[in-house]
């Protein structure tokens, strides 16, 4: 019986590191593609993008202020 919930305990155990271990990996894949973004020169074509909304998005209120 104590052998019975020894292992109940180790499996509970192992099944929480893997699970553990997952959840790293995932931490380390965000973090990774995050840097892989910020390191690479979408961050100024996402800035250029941007502003270019906001003028057109600017453009069309004054066009519908004159009408």
């Amino acid at each position: 019986m104590v052998d019975a919930v020894l292992r109940k305990d180790q499996l509970h155990n192992e099944l929480n590191n893997i699970i553990m271990l997952v959840q790293d990996i995932r931490i380390y894949a965000i973090n990774i593609a995050t840097m892989a973004v910020t390191m690479s020169n979408i961050e100024v074509y996402l800035k250029i993008l941007l502003l270019v909304v906001t003028i057109g998005y600017t453009l069309s209120k004054w066009i519908k202020l004159k009408e």
